[in-house]
């Protein structure tokens, strides 16, 4: 008899410079049961968004590469969203250039999928009415 089995998966989302504070223990609370580092480093899946915008410090690299080891070691996926390009040259700015390249290893090593979107920033389009009057203009 086969009876199906649920399982619930955690999944954290965080902007990589709020994850560099919170690693650096300012956005630590007084809460002592709750450690909001340890949630993201052990979160079944973690997505990390804005990567590239981070302090670009070897500090900060350091901090986020024993997040990224903790990870890797332990099989759980990690989802980088960054408007940079992975390769780039000296003078590019390219998600390499920024995380480095012992996290871009564990990053890219294995079954990683890279993912390449197009299209205009929803953030540079402004208010929804200043669309609709683009719209209407250019009809």
């Amino acid at each position: 008899m086969n009876i199906p089995v649920r399982k619930t998966i955690s999944c954290e989302y965080i902007a990589i410079y709020n994850l560099i504070e919170l690693i650096r223990g300012r956005g630590a609370t007084e809460d002592t049961e709750y450690n909001p580092y340890s949630t993201f480093k052990t979160s079944d899946i973690l997505i990390i968004d804005e990567a590239g915008v981070q302090y670009d410090t070897d500090n900060a690299r350091a901090d986020l590469f024993a997040l990224f080891e903790y990870r890797y070691n332990n099989f759980k996926p990690t989802i980088v969203i960054s408007n940079y390009a992975i390769e780039g040259t000296d003078r590019q700015k390219s998600l390499r250039n920024y995380l480095g390249q012992r996290i871009m290893d564990r990053l890219m090593s294995g079954v990683s999928k890279q993912f390449h979107l197009e299209g205009r920033s929803m953030r540079r389009r402004g208010s929804g009415k200043a669309r609709l009057v683009e719209e209407e203009v250019s009809a």
